[in-house]
């Protein structure tokens, strides 16, 4: 089973920069690919649950091994 990496960015990336962004990624650090990404709110922990559940969800539906 392939292996797909979570890589979390601060607000730097989202227009009111108060936002993370979520990402899951496969292969070697700039020539893999983006499998997926979510934006979710840091202090909320609803906003949290939910990224980790649609970023398991995105890891299913390409067949790989999250790497947390």
């Amino acid at each position: 089973m392939k292996k797909a990496k979570v890589i979390t960015k601060n607000g730097s990336m989202t227009p009111n920069g108060r936002e993370r962004v979520m990402s899951l990624r496969m292969g070697e650090k700039g020539k893999g690919k983006m499998l997926g990404s979510v934006k979710y709110w840091p202090w909320s922990g609803i906003s949290c649950d939910q990224a980790d559940h649609i970023i398991q969800e995105i890891g299913e539906r390409c067949g790989v091994k999250i790497i947390w």
